[in-house]
């Protein structure tokens, strides 16, 4: 992998130039959370710290979409054409992986989806400022991109080390050829000892929520343990962990009259919902919350696992700061293991 070094003032130069090329959208505080805003000025830019509170899915499966109208055939809408994210983090970073293997890796290429993709570059960057939700360790990722990015930053004391891991990437780098330089045997030493010292303050944090066994071990063998029922007490079925989770991808379609013709919408739904697996007739196979929350534990480290081989987690701790019953993934996984 090619690693190139760029200094602050060049950084600086250099994003006001992609700005000019195409939208750039980049972590900025707002509250006390970092949230994606376009660019207006590089003094806004958060790059290292920690993730956004929302997922970057958003931007790659709208929240609600037309996906058709008829009688006239189905079209995709005509987008705006090539956008640049930057500041990805490597839990947002595998997250696209996952859905890349739910909507574009079968025989059918989902066209929104696969649109979106093809038009975005990823710029990613270093966790620096884990959170105590944040559990990446745990499901086998690091603060860190390892892939998925076409190129990513690592933030030093004055400066970035630049890693290209794209064609995108590469090209980058040579159209903006003078404002990357070799970085030295300190500046990659330095990547080293940050990434080293960032991974050890997640691993202190998640000490005590690491299990002996793998999840998915875990939750198969606790597929009749009476903790969900116990941990489903304290959930309000909002489905808030669903919706702010960057890998989870059920949706409803529905008909919207509009004039003489029809659209058909697609909207985010909720495995966590009462209705969501009722069939015609009013027959429920989860019908009671317990077996809903099981669900969603099984479906993202089993069932997925088995399929595709990786968690449909990726241990940026969303659900664990958002959910209104303080349910923390886990702590659950960790009683489920030491149950009897």
């Amino acid at each position: 992998m090619d690693v190139h070094y760029l200094s602050k003032i060049n950084f600086r130069r250099w994003v006001e130039r992609l700005s000019q090329e195409a939208p750039l959208y980049h972590p900025k505080e707002i509250n006390g959370n970092l949230v994606y805003q376009k660019f207006i000025s590089e003094e806004e830019i958060i790059l290292g710290e920690v993730r956004t509170i929302g997922p970057l899915k958003v931007y790659f499966f709208s929240l609600n979409q037309r996906v058709a109208t008829y009688p006239s055939p189905s079209r995709i809408k005509k987008g705006e054409g090539l956008r640049i994210f930057l500041g990805v983090k490597a839990c947002d970073l595998q997250s696209l992986e996952i859905l890349d293997k739910v909507f574009i890796e079968g025989e059918y290429k989902e066209p929104f989806y696969l649109k979106e993709r093809k038009n975005t570059i990823l710029i990613s960057s270093d966790c620096t400022k884990p959170k105590d939700a944040c559990f990446c360790n745990l499901v086998d990722l690091e603060p860190y991109p390892r892939k998925g990015f076409d190129l990513n930053l690592s933030p030093l004391k004055e400066s970035f080390l630049v890693e290209v891991g794209s064609e995108k990437g590469e090209e980058l780098i040579s159209r903006f050829k003078d404002f990357f330089n070799r970085p030295s045997g300190e500046q990659i030493e330095e990547q080293k000892e940050n990434r080293k010292k960032t991974l050890n303050l997640l691993k202190a944090t998640n000490t005590s929520f690491k299990t002996k066994k793998s999840y998915q071990k875990i939750v198969k063998k606790n597929y009749d343990s009476p903790l969900w029922e116990e941990e489903a007490g304290d959930c309000v079925e909002c489905g808030l962990c669903t919706n702010i989770c960057p890998t989870c991808h059920c949706y409803l379609l529905y008909d919207e009259k509009e004039k003489r013709a029809f659209n058909r919408m697609r909207m985010w739904d909720s495995c966590q919902y009462i209705g969501f697996a009722q069939v015609a007739g009013g027959a429920n196979p989860r019908a009671r919350l317990a077996e809903r929350l099981r669900h969603r534990y099984l479906h993202k480290l089993d069932y997925f696992k088995d399929d595709f081989g990786l968690y449909m987690c990726t241990g940026c701790g969303r659900c664990v700061e958002g959910c209104l019953g303080k349910i923390d993934m886990r702590e659950v996984l960790k009683k489920l293991e030491e149950s009897k």
